[in-house]
């Protein structure tokens, strides 16, 4: 009988990605966006687009951890890192804005 390489198994990747959290799975994903997003032209610095691909690592967990201990569902936070990954920060963040001065008032 001939043994195989465990290393070379490719469900071990599947395994690993099963063992993720659902908060870094997201940010992951988030991460991946962004640095998509970042390549098209849409008049962003590079500066802000730096920006965007770092705090998505940060922020999608944080506001992941957020959502479970809200008893939310776990696909908000692939909601939101969609939305930060694909919008940037700075237009989600403009958004969030409007939409509390508009409850506030």
């Amino acid at each position: 009988m001939k043994m195989t390489d465990p290393t070379k198994d490719p469900s071990i990747l599947i395994q690993f990605w099963d063992s993720l959290p659902e908060p870094l799975k997201a940010a992951i994903l988030g991460v991946t966006l962004s640095v998509v997003m970042a390549f098209k032209q849409d008049g962003r610095t590079m500066r802000e687009k730096i920006t965007d691909v770092c705090a998505m690592a940060i922020i999608v967990p944080l506001g992941g951890v957020a959502i479970d201990l809200l008893g939310l569902s776990g696909g908000w936070t692939y909601i939101l890192a969609g939305a930060l990954g694909g919008y940037g920060i700075g237009p989600v963040k403009a958004l969030l804005h409007k939409w509390a001065e508009r409850k506030t008032a």
